[in-house]
Order: C-alpha cells, then structure tokens, then sequence
C-alpha cells in the first residue's frame, strides 16, 4: 500500500449523513455542504471515527467486517474467530479515509461512474460492471450499527498513471483526492498474517522431535555468530551444514492463510511435530504442527514462556523481553494457524536432508 492521488466519488444515503444535516428527505447538495478544494472530504471525520464501532469492508469478491474491542485501541476481526486486526489494517480504514483531501471535482453523471471504479460493489454481478468498474466500500458504523460514513474507493487510468477513485453513498458527485486509503477486503489481509518473524541471531538452540519417523535433533550454540551443532541425533548421525542454518531460520518467517481458536482446529492428538527454539533472551518459543485438513497444508499451534533467566549481556533490558513475552502470548495463545507446507520445509524435510552419517 502507498500513497495516491485519489479520486473520490461520494454518495450519502439520507442525503445528509455525512456533509450536513437536512429537514426532510434527499435533495441535492449545496454549495454550502460540498466539499472544498483543501478540506477533508468528510467534515467532521475524526469525530465520527472516534464514534465508530465498526467497520465494513465490501468490495466485489468479498466482505470483511473490523470490530473494535471493549479497550478501543484493539480491534478484531469476527470472521476469524476474533483474532486481533492489524492496526495498519484499521489506521487505512479509519484515519486513512477520515485524512483525504479534495483536489478538485470530477463528474456529477452516473454514467460515468464505471469509468472511475466506482460502482457499488454491492451490485457486482447484479447489473452492468465490468471488471475494474466496481469499487470497494467502507462504512463506519456506530454501537447500534447505523452508518456514520460511507466512502466508495476506486481505480481509474488517468494521463498520469492509475489514480484512486470514491464516492459517498447517495450522491452522485465524483471528487480527486489526495490521502492513504485501503486497497482489500479479504479476511486475512486485515491481520498480521505471519505466524512468526524470529530473526535467527536470537536462537541459541534447537530440538526437534517427530513421532511419526522417530527423528528427534537436539542442536546448540553459545553464541549467535556461531553455527548450531547436534548434541545429540536419533538416528545417530551429524547434523548436515545447510541444516544447521534451515534450522536456525525456521521460524524466522512463517506466513499463515487461516486462523481458529484453538477449540475449532484440528490439533488434538499427538502433532507430527514438535520444535522448540530457545533464545538467548531467555525465552523459549514452542511451535506443534498437525496435520491438515488441505492437501500440502498443516495447522501449527505455537507459544512462549520465559526462561529460568531472563536477558543476559547481549540483552541487557529484561522489562523489553516481558514486554516481547506478553505480546506475542496474546498473537498465539489460545489459536491455531494453517500453514502452507512450502513455508516449513526443514521442519517437514526427509531425515537424510537433515542429518549426515558421523565419522
């Protein structure tokens, strides 16, 4: 995501929701309530983002729906189980469409707004709209789940490049705009879809155990520039170099493409794998694979728990390592991830990739 130079073709339903207030029903706006060169688009808009209990992504393969927690600088995404939205994900929602800027006006025609991606995603595959006609949606809505705001985002070819393109529900008035805004509204693009991002210079050791082939690697270092060697294999053998280094990155980026409670996943029984990684820090991180329910799939379950030392002299701030603790227990405890299994090769790799017969 990056920023743009937006166009923005606005529609309110009630005619007033969003650039003023009107006695009866729909009537064409004034010059007194329309947008001005320089202005935000949505007057008003920080308040009604402080308001907002919600937000609704539409565009015209999907729907996502973002909740704000009981905190309200927390917030989740119900459609996977209420795990904890990306709080980049929220800020484009929100403040991102609250900070647009006008430009200058467009078009007043409908009929023009296909040319701009503006279509009500709402409509997609109802009416006319080719791909690229249709927009994406955002609302904000309010504890009782009235519209405080509704934007549509799109995307036209202008002479100098791809511009960004909405309009507010209701109106027919198209704008160029300036300001960062959301571009999806799938799910999982709304988290930190990344199970882990563990640099490989924390790790000081490593054990691996697998029931299913009886593989099991306990492998160590008492430094992170050194390399990790096997203290002990089963099968007896050597730990291979370039596994040494898999291993020591194993956990260093691991994506994942679904996430569930843990009461709804598939993770009972006994896990295909089991890896801790202790770290130098003075914590140890638990990652349990399973099989999956998708071919080339598995669901992992992970966790953290403090060491009997915490920090040490490469790592001098105990307090930053609780806090560490304490952030990535609420990223994993209590769920379970699907995994693509191309993201775990050494974790998934034949024995003989792994280990070497000893001298």
């Amino acid at each position: 995501m990056f920023w743009f130079r937006i166009t923005l073709a606005l529609a309110c339903p009630g005619a007033c929701l969003l650039l003023g207030a009107c006695e009866g029903g729909e009537r064409a706006p004034d010059a007194s309530d329309r947008p001005r060169e320089g202005a935000t688009l949505i007057p008003g808009a920080m308040e009604l983002v402080e308001r907002a209990r919600s937000v609704e992504l539409v565009g015209p393969r999907g729907r996502t729906v973002l909740e704000r927690g009981e905190s309200g600088d927390r917030w989740r995404v119900p459609t996977l189980d209420g795990y904890a939205a990306d709080w980049d994900a929220v800020r484009l929602a929100t403040r991102g469409v609250a900070d647009l800027r006008v430009v200058e006006a467009r078009t007043t025609r409908p009929d023009r707004h296909a040319m701009l991606g503006l279509l009500d995603p709402r409509e997609a595959g109802e009416g006319p709209g080719a791909p690229g006609e249709h927009g994406m949606l955002v609302r904000w809505l309010d504890d009782e789940g009235e519209e405080l705001a509704s934007v549509i985002l799109g995307d036209f070819e202008g002479e100098s490049g791809l511009r960004r393109a909405a309009r507010l529900a209701g109106r027919d008035e198209a704008w160029l705009v300036e300001g960062y805004t959301p571009v999806r509204t799938s799910a999982i693009e709304q988290v930190r879809a990344q199970l882990t991002l563990l640099p490989r210079g924390r790790v000081g050791t490593v054990a691996i155990e697998r029931p299913g082939d009886g593989l099991a690697i306990d492998a160590r270092r008492a430094h992170w520039q050194e390399p990790l060697r096997a203290v002990a294999t089963s099968p007896h053998g050597r730990l291979r170099e370039a596994s040494g280094e898999a291993l020591e990155s194993g956990l260093a980026y691991v994506p994942f493409l679904e996430v569930r409670t843990l009461d709804r996943a598939p993770v009972g029984g006994e896990p295909e794998l089991t890896a801790r990684y202790g770290l130098f820090e003075g914590a140890t991180v638990t990652l349990r694979l399973y099989p999956g329910e998708r071919a080339g799939d598995r669901w992992a379950t992970i966790g953290v728990e403090a060491s009997d030392t915490i920090g040490g002299d490469d790592f001098p701030n105990p307090e930053g390592v609780r806090e560490w603790l304490e952030r990535r227990g609420e990223q994993w405890h209590g769920w379970a991830f699907r995994v693509p299994a191309e993201m775990l090769g050494v974790f998934l790799a034949e024995r003989g990739e792994l280990l070497e017969d000893a001298e």
